[in-house]
């Protein structure tokens, strides 16, 4: 487990529905490519940062080693960023040689993928906070500066 773990329920009525900012959070699994699965309820307490996206786009490809380098620097934080793959069409082979370069976990599995909508943009992030609560749906790429002044407020706020 990322350190920074705080005990915490995930709150009663997530599970179901849309992704919507200030509700809970859908419930959701991802199958990681290098292997084991990861649920909304093992982040409990964690600032949890799902970015969608595809391997045939560019904005998609020019943020990985921003997210990665973040990644790094707030692992201690109790930040999970998961880059979760969108397409249906991709190898397998391909996306974990992409993940064995970035220091944070990519799926190409995710339950309840339709409860994170992309609305036909990529990258789409989702912003869960410690509480279980969706705070940020972004279309579209981040720059660095822009993540960081995102996500510090975040990464400042106690889970309860």
């Amino acid at each position: 487990m990322v350190a920074g773990i705080l005990a915490m329920s995930v709150p009663a009525n997530a599970g179901s529905g849309v992704a919507k900012i200030g509700q809970p959070a859908p419930d959701f699994a991802v199958d990681l490519v290098t292997g084991g699965r990861v649920s909304l309820a093992d982040l409990k307490g964690q600032v949890v940062v799902l970015n969608l996206w595809a391997t045939w786009c560019t904005p998609c490809k020019a943020e990985m080693p921003m997210l990665d380098e973040m990644q790094r620097k707030l692992t201690a934080h109790g930040v999970r960023i998961i880059g979760v793959v969108v397409e249906d069409n991709v190898a397998a082979s391909r996306v974990r040689n992409v993940a064995k370069v970035l220091g944070y976990s990519v799926a190409m599995y995710m339950t309840h993928l339709n409860s994170y909508p992309t609305d036909g943009a990529v990258p789409t992030t989702y912003v869960i906070d410690r509480k279980g609560i969706v705070r940020i749906v972004q279309k579209g790429a981040y720059t660095r500066e822009s993540f960081a002044a995102m996500i510090v407020p975040f990464v400042n706020e106690p889970a309860s």
